[in-house]
């Protein structure tokens, strides 16, 4: 991570211009203070209310420290000014880190609560509502749906700065790989076959295996 971050930032100056340096490190700082606090929830026992766990978990899922890297490697208009738009996380970055972290939850709690790892939303929601898994993992699905239609309107409507299109659209994009890889369970860490097949399927289709001449005429 230490050495990504650097060429990240040598790239920048280099191709840019622009020192991005410390923007960047102010990223990671905020990143170890979620997880710091995550980590004193768990070993104090204590049951986070769901909207507590989201406002941490926006950025402990990683979601803004990617976004921001995108950022500084896509956009021709780095400014301190757009670069200090980013950083403040914008709605549409926003909603997109909430829809990673659920999409995670969906896909990983099982394991890593089975194996003793923090509250997540699903249990959140259990916890505070009084209710099912069955019920709080409906919710959550349902609170995805609702901030695909929140970054739907955030990417039509806000457009601060030009130049930013990359940026928007890893936004949305970022939202769509984690629906591929948390569809059949933790795709990430303990892939299972159903996972594997179905990521290998789209990264072939798309990558590797040629378009055919008749779907090319359509």
């Amino acid at each position: 991570m230490f050495n990504s971050t650097n060429n990240i930032v040598y790239w920048t100056i280099k191709e840019r211009g622009f020192n991005v340096l410390p923007a960047l490190r102010q990223m990671w700082v905020n990143e170890f203070k979620v997880c710091l606090k995550e980590a004193k929830w768990y070993n104090k026992g204590y049951k986070p209310t769901l909207e507590e766990y989201l406002s941490t978990s926006i950025s402990s899922t990683g979601g803004p420290l990617m976004l921001f890297c995108s950022f500084f490697l896509t956009t021709h208009n780095l400014t301190q000014e757009t670069v200090d738009y980013v950083a403040n996380i914008p709605s549409l970055m926003k909603y997109s880190s909430l829809a990673l972290r659920c999409n995670n939850d969906l896909g990983t709690s099982p394991v890593e609560m089975a194996r003793g790892d923090n509250s997540k939303s699903i249990h959140c929601y259990m916890y505070e509502n009084g209710v099912s898994e069955e019920v709080a993992r409906e919710c959550i699905e349902n609170m995805v749906r609702e901030y695909w239609k929140k970054m739907n309107k955030h990417y039509f409507e806000d457009r601060p700065f030009p130049g930013l299109q990359p940026f928007r659209n890893a936004c949305l994009n970022l939202v769509r790989s984690s629906h591929c890889f948390y569809q059949y369970g933790d795709g990430m860490g303990k892939p299972n076959l159903e996972s594997k097949d179905h990521v290998n399927h789209y990264v072939m289709s798309v990558l590797i295996e040629p378009i055919p001449i008749d779907e090319c005429k359509r």
